[in-house]
Parts: structure tokens; C-alpha cells; sequence
């Protein structure tokens, strides 16, 4: 009779005890510990400045630390309000939007932010006009387009945003060209094409990643046409690209690759599926890319990568499938090695469009907060000093 109860017992308890899932951790239970609790919760990580700054859903969310004022900006898809984009600034206490909420009249899609000086960039599909690539900024008081109302003929995908000197710059993957890259910069009032002839003929690319060093772009992105590997582009002028050691130089897929120039150097971040699709970061030292620590050393299958770079040291931040498709942050930093800022999968629940930016030596997140409580509203947290 004993093997039976048991059986019954877990038929009908397990399914409804909130022990077995992620999101055990609710924020009412939380709360109910005091405010020193949430912080041991997540590990040393607060909210900015509360759990959640939206009443409704959102996607595609970034954040941008502007570095000549250290004030933080998001960006992202209103989806309670019609789809639209809106471009929030924190002022120390609140998050307020840039000049109103609704910034465009239309739908957005895919979508990157870029700050420089106070000047607010963002790049976005334009929904209501077959995902076209169109640039705006906001400057005087004023939300302004950048050059023509729209940048690519046909939809643009994996869109890309670097401002360089006052200098807007975009990098995609072009329909019109059957997913291969395009790259343009708009200088003399008009958006000019740097693209290469053609980096991936057949199948396209994903995942691009644009960083302009000293006025020199770079480009990292996964290359189809190379089953899937890495490939890294510098701009030699003109047309005129370069592949950095090789096309396609992986040893397997790269999967959300991120790239970033930090002192002359330039650095990807991938999932890396030569290592069950872990993280592995790489570096160029002139002639080869090297391994920034071991290859694949997370400890699971990771997407949603961002890299950045402060004090001589490499930040990661992901979502992380070895904490229930949390939010996970690692620095790096030579003698060291990789370890976890705070600790690992340190929100309440799996994150979806994880964002993340660095300044002074404290670093935010953004994104969507897909926890049992989160309903897909906004949160944007920091680990202080």
C-alpha cells in the first residue's frame, strides 16, 4: 500500500507546490523579509529603483550609459502602447521618458541605442514599413531622423548602431541582398555604403556587432556561409574590409556573437557550439584570435550575450540556461580569470532581451522580466560598489 500513497501523494501535491519551479522566490515573499533580504536575494544586485519601471510588456529592450554624464538611458518596445518605441532617461530618483512615450507614430521591431554626449541614437525596424532600417536622434529638445526616412530598400534584421565622433554608423544583415551585410555611415548629410562586396553569399549573416575604434569599424557577426562559424571584419576604407586572421574562424557555430574593441584589441563573445554552445570569449593579438580564459566556461548552453570593458577588465552578462535561463554576470581580469559579479542567475526569474552596460565601476542590466510575477514588464537592476 505504501509504493500507492507515495505515488497518489505526488501525483497530486507535486504539480502545485511552487518549490519545484524557478520562481519559487515571488516578490511578495521577498518583500516580506525586509529590504536587506532582496539585496542577499540577488546576491548584491538591487532594482533601479523598483522591481519593475513598466505597467505593461515590453521587448527589445536596451540600456546605454552615457559616459560624459554617467546617466543611464533605456530603450525599448512599448508593447501596451501600440508597439511603439520609447526611450526612458534615469535622473537619480525616476525613470522619465525623453521628450514623451510614444517617440515613433508607428510599430517598431528589432532595435539598438547608442548615447554620445547626451545625444540620444536609436536604430529600429520600422514595422508599418516592411521592417525598414531608419536612425533617429534626440538633440535640442527635438526627436529628429537621421538622413532619409529610411536607411535600407527592404528589411533589415540584426541591426547594429555605433556613434563615433558625432558620426552615426549602422551595420545589418540586408534582404535586399539576401541576408548578406550592409554597412553605412552617415557623414557629409547623407548615409554612405562602406559595405564589402559580400561576406556570406549564400545563407546571410546574424547575430552583427559593430565597434568603431579611432574611426575605424569593425564588424563581428556569425557567417552562414561558413557553417555558422565567426567571422571579424576591419574596415580598410572604402569598400574595403579585412578579415581578421580568417573567415569563419571558429571551430563550430557562434551563436549571439558580441564584439568590442578595449584598447586597440579587439574581443568576441559567443555561444560557442564546438563547446555545447557555452560561452567562450576570444581576443586578436595581431595574427591569431586567443582564448580569454578556456574555451566554453560556462557552465551551461548560454544566449542573450553582451561584452563590455572597464578598468582592464572584460564583463559578460547572459542568459544563463544553467539558472533556469536567469541573468548571469562575469568579469574578467588577467591572474584572475572568470568569475561571477555577485552571484550567478541572480534574478527572480528567466530574463528575455538582457542588456547590459558598465560605467565607474558599477554595472545595470535591463530586460524583460519573464518571472512568475514579472508579466514581461521592465526591470533594470545595477550592483553597487
Amino acid at each position: 500500500m505504501r509504493p500507492k500513497l507515495i505515488l497518489l501523494f505526488a501525483v497530486l501535491f507535486i504539480p502545485s507546490c511552487n518549490l519545484f519551479y524557478p520562481e519559487f522566490f515571488t516578490e511578495t515573499v521577498i518583500e516580506r523579509r525586509g529590504n536587506t533580504e532582496v539585496r542577499d536575494r540577488y546576491a548584491g544586485w538591487e532594482f533601479v529603483p523598483d522591481r519593475w519601471i513598466t505597467e505593461g510588456a515590453v521587448n527589445y529592450v536596451k540600456i546605454f550609459i552615457d559616459k560624459s554624464s554617467g546617466t543611464p538611458y533605456i530603450a525599448y518596445r512599448d508593447d501596451t502602447n501600440n508597439f511603439r518605441l520609447a526611450v526612458m532617461r534615469y535622473n537619480g530618483e525616476e525613470w522619465k521618458y525623453v521628450k514623451r512615450r510614444s517617440v515613433t507614430e508607428s510599430r517598431v521591431g528589432e532595435l539598438n541605442l547608442f548615447v554620445e554626449n547626451g545625444v540620444v541614437y536609436v536604430a529600429f525596424q520600422d514595422a508599418f514599413n516592411d521592417n525598414r532600417a531608419k536612425v533617429i536622434k534626440y538633440s535640442g529638445g527635438e526627436w529628429t531622423t537621421i538622413g532619409d526616412s529610411h536607411i535600407s530598400e527592404r528589411e533589415a534584421r540584426s541591426i547594429s548602431l555605433f556613434v563615433h565622433n558625432e558620426k552615426p554608423y549602422i551595420a545589418y544583415a540586408d534582404r535586399d541582398k539576401l541576408r548578406d551585410l550592409t554597412v553605412k555611415v552617415f557623414d557629409a548629410g547623407n548615409w554612405q555604403d562602406i559595405s564589402p562586396p559580400s561576406v556570406s553569399p549564400i545563407g546571410g549573416v546574424a547575430s552583427v556587432s559593430l565597434y568603431v575604434d579611432n574611426s575605424v569599424p569593425y564588424i563581428g557577426l556569425q557567417d552562414i556561409y561558413n557553417l555558422g562559424a565567426a567571422s571579424v571584419l576591419k574596415h580598410a576604407g572604402g569598400n574595403d574590409w579585412d578579415f581578421l586572421q580568417e573567415q569563419g574562424f571558429t571551430q563550430g557555430t557562434a551563436l549571439s556573437t558580441r564584439l568590442i574593441v578595449y584598447k586597440g584589441t579587439p574581443y568576441l563573445a559567443f555561444s560557442d557550439g564546438a563547446n555545447t554552445s557555452r560561452l567562450t570569449v576570444m581576443k586578436f593579438d595581431g595574427t591569431f584570435w586567443r582564448y580569454v580564459g578556456n574555451a566554453g566556461f560556462s557552465k551551461d548552453t548560454v544566449t542573450e550575450i553582451n561584452l563590455a570593458a572597464e578598468n582592464d577588465k572584460l564583463y559578460v552578462a547572459f542568459q544563463d540556461s544553467a539558472n533556469f535561463a536567469r541573468a548571469s554576470v562575469m568579469q574578467y581580469q588577467e591572474n584572475e580569470g572568470w568569475k561571477y559579479v555577485g552571484g550567478e542567475g541572480f534574478t527572480a526569474g528567466s530574463v528575455v532581451s538582457l542588456s547590459f552596460s558598465i560605467h565607474s565601476g558599477v554595472p545595470y542590466i535591463a530586460f524583460r522580466d519573464n518571472s512568475k510575477d514579472g508579466k514581461n514588464r521592465l526591470t533594470v537592476m545595477r550592483k553597487p560598489k
